[in-house]
């Protein structure tokens, strides 16, 4: 019997602080690409333009041009702060629950998805609510104004910090849990097939 490889299982024991700040900077990284395309879903919902995938080029080009490039990550580094430990925890709990409830299943994998996305949600709440606030400030928002909004909301109190959570568990813990489900399928598929020698799908083994 073939035993693990030391890179294997040096990744099966992959440390929560490792797991945490990787988690953290994929999420970052992934926020700020896409960062453009959340400036103008939220332009859209906070006026009367009408929508169409036709308008979206001008709609780009007039930011450009009376605000600059960067006004398209408007905002972004403000969104880090919760972005980087939302991502983080999320990782950080998963690696960790599949450790515990192995041998995993699909509905374990379920569990351990949907449980990661409710720790995460709990953990970085208050400051997903600060940011949502300040979203509707005119202005440009800091990291001062952050700071401040978080100061106000917890003067009054725990309930004011998570006003507003159940309806975010409600639809965060199904869609954590079927996105690493799925993810987990799928990495289970690419490996079977780079084991039965068919063509790989990436430069790298998915293992």
């Amino acid at each position: 019997m073939a035993l693990p490889s030391p890179a294997s299982t040096s990744r099966s024991r992959r440390s929560p602080l490792k797991s945490l700040i990787s988690g953290g900077l994929a999420g970052m990284l992934a926020k700020t690409i896409v960062a453009p395309l959340d400036r103008i879903k939220i332009m859209y919902q906070v006026t009367s333009l009408p929508f169409s995938l036709s308008s979206l080029p001008s709609t780009i080009t007039r930011i450009v041009q009376t605000e600059g490039p960067l006004a398209l990550w408007k905002g972004n580094m403000v969104m880090m702060f919760r972005v980087f430990p939302y991502a983080g925890v999320q990782f950080m709990v998963f690696d960790y629950l599949k450790l515990v409830l192995k041998p995993l299943t699909p509905q374990k994998t379920l569990l351990a998805g949907s449980t990661a996305g409710a720790v995460s949600s709990i953990c970085t709440y208050p400051l997903d609510l600060a940011r949502a606030r300040l979203a509707v400030v005119k202005g440009k928002s800091s990291a001062g104004d952050f700071r401040v909004m978080i100061q106000k909301l917890a003067s009054g109190g725990y309930s004011q910090l998570y006003r507003g959570i159940t309806p975010t568990l409600v639809g965060m813990v199904p869609y954590a849990g079927l996105a690493f489900s799925t993810n987990e399928m799928l990495r289970g598929v690419c490996r079977k097939m780079n084991e039965d020698g068919g063509e790989q799908f990436y430069t790298y083994p998915c293992k």
